[in-house]
């Protein structure tokens, strides 16, 4: 007697709406309440916005220093190129809100599942790739860091996407871009440097 199928089609359609959906709240809730939770910016955030606000209007970062790479955070951190440019761009596209500061935040988490789902997919496949979009969706660490507007997000988009221009550089536009992401990745979080 020939095994039974435990699932049939139709349930099996089911279950994957269902994760599906389920996969697309948790992102779309990356995007929602920004400006409520957490409450208030924190210090790096505030003084990003600062960075990035005096920058727009005088074209020097509030230490006083024209167009700097790098920005003197608190504690004497630095805030990296990559973050104060893209911030920059974003701020003066979304404002310089709390919401719009950290959403920042939230579009490379967005963009850095994207890329993941991509990159599982050229690996092993659109089953994978759907296992491995919902998990990274459901991620702690990767819905924390989409409710901060901080350089952190940055670098898994950059590391995703450089992997994924990387496996499949068969043309030299592929391994270019696959170089100027990874070179990305390592100026956009000071850790990724060493």
């Amino acid at each position: 007697m020939p095994p039974t199928p435990s699932i049939f089609p139709r349930q099996q359609f089911l279950i994957h709406l269902a994760l599906g959906l389920l996969a697309a709240a948790w992102c779309l809730l990356r995007l929602l309440w920004l400006e409520h939770s957490p409450p208030g910016l924190s210090m790096d955030e505030a003084l990003a916005g600062v960075h990035v606000q005096c920058l727009a209007e005088t074209g020097r970062s509030a230490d006083g220093v024209r167009w700097p790479l790098f920005a003197t955070g608190l504690g004497g951190g630095l805030y990296t190129p990559i973050y104060l440019t893209t911030l920059f761009g974003w701020t003066k596209v979304f404002g310089n809100s709390i919401g719009s500061i950290r959403a920042m935040g939230s579009a490379y988490c967005l963009v850095a599942i994207f890329g993941l789902g991509l990159l599982a997919r050229k690996i092993a496949g659109d089953r994978t790739a759907g296992l491995v979009l919902l998990s990274a969706a459901l991620s702690p660490w990767s819905f924390q860091l989409s409710r901060l507007g901080a350089d952190a997000p940055i670098v898994p988009a950059f590391l995703v996407w450089g992997t994924y221009f990387f496996l499949r550089s068969t043309t030299v536009t592929s391994a270019a871009l696959s170089g100027v992401c990874f070179a990305l990745a390592a100026y956009s979080y000071p850790p990724t440097r060493v």
